[in-house]
């Protein structure tokens, strides 16, 4: 499943709690048709950033 790069943490979560996606393509959108891969976020990022942050 694909999220774009300016997505925050929570819709990420919420991305991810609405599929059967263990992982999200982070993407940024450069132009029509055009949209390299940034990254890669699975559970296990978004949960350690939770703890680094918290």
């Amino acid at each position: 499943m694909d999220i774009n790069s300016r997505a925050t943490v929570q819709e990420a979560q919420e991305a991810l709690n609405s599929s059967d996606a263990e992982a999200l393509c982070v993407r940024r959108i450069t132009a029509p048709m055009i949209a390299p891969v940034l990254g890669i976020i699975t559970q296990d990022d978004i949960d350690n950033y939770r703890e680094v942050s918290a």
